[in-house]
Parts: structure tokens; C-alpha cells; sequence
């Protein structure tokens, strides 16, 4: 198991980078709905890998910090909807979500280290 988590680890850290830094980018709106599509395709293929036997219990993890953000079956549209609204509850929604990116991947480094 260790030698999957260990696998596992970077790719997502590499996710919840590309994440959160189209998420950043996606405050400019010149760059929102690019930004947005970017972020969002990247949840998909995060959510794709953690599908995949053996990683349960990872699943389990983001489900729990970010149910209402990725696992949604319309997450994609979802996130299209917020970024075409008012741009205080959008400016609300990328925090929210960038700061549980953020908490995850610290959280995954410390599994990362024991």
C-alpha cells in the first residue's frame, strides 16, 4: 500500500496545484472562464484516478472537504454558474475553495511523511 500512496501522492499534489493556481487566475476576469474550465477539467481527471481500486480511502478524504465542490454529477457547470454571477459570490466561492485545496494538500503532505 505504501508504495501506491506513494504514487498516489504527487499526482495529487500536482492537481491540487494546478487547481488552486487556476483558481488565482481565474480572480482576473479576462482569465475566469478559462481559468475556470482548466480547474475544473483537472477535478475531473483527480476524480477519474481516485475511481481506481485501492484508493478509497483518499476518496473518502476529499469527498469529505470538498463534497459540494467536486462531487457533484453538474460540478463543472456548477462552477460556470458561480463564476457568471455576482462577482462577491464568486470572489467568495474561489477562497472557500482555494483554501480547502490548500488545507488538503497539507494534509496529504503529513500522510506524505509518516
Amino acid at each position: 500500500m505504501k508504495g501506491d500512496r506513494a504514487e498516489l501522492l504527487p499526482f495529487l499534489f500536482d492537481c491540487l496545484d494546478t487547481i488552486t493556481e487556476q483558481l488565482q487566475l481565474a480572480r482576473s476576469p479576462s482569465d475566469r472562464m478559462a481559468a475556470i474550465e482548466v480547474a475544473s477539467g483537472a477535478v475531473l481527471v483527480l476524480l477519474y484516478r481516485l475511481s481506481e481500486n485501492g484508493n478509497e480511502y483518499v476518496r473518502a478524504m476529499f469527498a469529505l472537504s470538498f463534497k459540494e465542490f467536486m462531487f457533484s454529477p453538474s460540478c463543472r457547470d456548477d462552477w460556470m454558474n458561480v463564476a457568471n454571477g455576482p462577482s462577491a459570490e464568486f470572489q467568495a466561492f474561489l477562497d472557500n475553495l482555494i483554501e480547502r485545496c490548500r488545507d488538503a494538500k497539507a494534509a496529504f503532505e503529513q500522510l506524505h511523511t509518516t
